[in-house]
């Protein structure tokens, strides 16, 4: 069988939210969250979704990397989501690096320095504040809800993508309060509760078109994960030296 792999590409993930972080390193912070982006069709048909993990250990940062592989076997033409790399970050420095595996023993494949107005390649820049420039209207609530007995304030409002005008909705977890991971900032801050979903549905309909979602894994490492925090930076004092 002849497979045609073609048109590869780094997902962007979340490009409607953003974040902000005072740089500065913060002691005892560490952990691991997930974001799972999905994507449906009109007729609510499931069309993709994948998830992403960011580890974080004081002011240095791992995201994973996925790409989307469009293939085409015999004209039969499909789409497959692979891992790609991991970036590597430090808030203070600014300076980013690329590893081949989330190991201490990873190829380092690329450096280069980004500051909080730049887009993070592939990945989710929550160094960038900003307003959302797609909304078309004020932000009104809705109902409360309650999830595995955690209570979400949720809010509406417009937004425009350019295919029409679509209604977002966003879940607040007023429980905690995260310094790094909130979607939609600039509604965190407004209501004092981190973001913790979207969806966004159809023009007209209450169809999901997509939804966001971070979920809180772990506050804390486990030895292997910072080994490879400890590794990783160890590599690039050596180098920069």
């Amino acid at each position: 069988m002849i497979l045609r792999k073609h048109h590869i590409g780094i997902l962007m993930l979340l490009w409607i939210t953003s974040c902000h972080q005072t740089l500065r390193a913060t002691e005892n912070n560490s952990g691991v969250v997930k974001i799972t982006h999905s994507h449906w069709l009109k007729n609510k048909a499931l069309d993709m979704t994948f998830d992403t993990r960011i580890w974080y250990k004081d002011s240095f940062f791992i995201q994973e990397i996925k790409k989307i592989v469009f293939i085409d076997t015999f004209g039969v033409k499909s789409r497959e989501i692979v891992l790609s790399h991991y970036l590597f970050h430090d808030l203070i420095t600014e300076d980013f690096y690329e590893f081949s595996s989330f190991t201490d023993t990873a190829t380092m494949l690329n450096s280069y320095k980004l500051n909080r107005k730049d887009d993070f390649p592939g990945a989710w820049n929550f160094m960038k504040l900003e307003k959302n420039k797609y909304a078309t209207s004020p932000v009104r609530a809705n109902s409360d809800t309650a999830i595995n007995k955690v209570v979400y304030k949720r809010m509406i409002f417009n937004q425009n993508f350019g295919k029409g005008e679509f209604s977002t909705e966003i879940y607040l977890r007023c429980d905690r309060n995260h310094p790094f991971f909130k979607l939609f900032r600039y509604y965190s801050e407004m209501f004092k509760c981190d973001c913790v979903k979207i969806i966004n549905y159809y023009p007209g309909t209450t169809t999901p078109s997509t939804t966001i979602e971070l979920e809180f894994q772990r506050d804390s490492l486990v030895d292997q994960e910072i080994n490879v925090f400890n590794t990783w930076t160890r590599r690039i004092l050596d180098e920069n030296r």
